[in-house]
């Protein structure tokens, strides 16, 4: 009776110390980086014409982001995005900076949640200076290891655009599913 006793306090203050990790009114800080080799399918678009070619891409990007809790498991902040990669011998530093929003469902440590990311800035090539534009919907699960840390893993669908300003005719389109980790922290 008194092991049954026990598991059902430690249930209940378990339960009320997860809803306590994404109440309204915390903030949201989280991050991640990365390495990445991969092949990916871009295209460059010129008058409505694609054209496109298996290439190689290494690249580094680091993409911290801050929020307010506006409701308990509502999250809306500022992303930013900062990448470089090398394509083939050619060398691209972009930055990217917008609103997110950020959804925790559930009442447990291990959390499953959805995001969308809307990014705006620049890209520049060697002496090409760019416009950029980004999004990104997706989601996954935030595994609490206390109340103010999570690491979390996610899938998401990105897109995103580098376009000539002085030929809105000429951009470089890149979309797919991406993976990714990082570390957040909730205070």
């Amino acid at each position: 009776m008194i092991r049954f006793i026990s598991t059902l306090i430690v249930t209940f203050l378990v339960s009320i110390s997860a809803q306590a990790q994404v109440e309204m009114g915390k903030i949201h800080l989280s991050g991640s980086s990365d390495l990445t080799f991969s092949s990916q399918k871009m295209s460059m678009q010129i008058d409505g014409e694609t054209v496109g070619d298996e290439v190689s891409n290494s690249n580094f990007n680091f993409n911290p982001s801050l929020g307010y809790f506006f409701a308990d498991g509502f999250a809306m902040g500022l992303s930013v995005s900062y990448e470089s990669s090398t394509l083939e011998d050619v060398n691209t530093t972009t930055f990217l900076a917008g609103p997110y929003a950020m959804v925790y469902i559930g009442q447990a440590n291990v959390k499953p949640f959805l995001r969308a990311d809307v990014l705006f800035g620049n890209s520049k090539e060697d002496d090409f200076d760019a416009k950029a534009f980004g999004w990104d919907l997706g989601g996954g699960v935030a595994a609490f290891i206390n109340n103010t840390v999570a690491f979390e893993f996610g899938l998401a669908y990105v897109y995103g655009d580098i376009s000539n300003p002085d030929d809105s005719d000429q951009k470089i389109v890149s979309k797919g599913v991406g993976v990714n980790a990082g570390l957040s922290l909730f205070f």
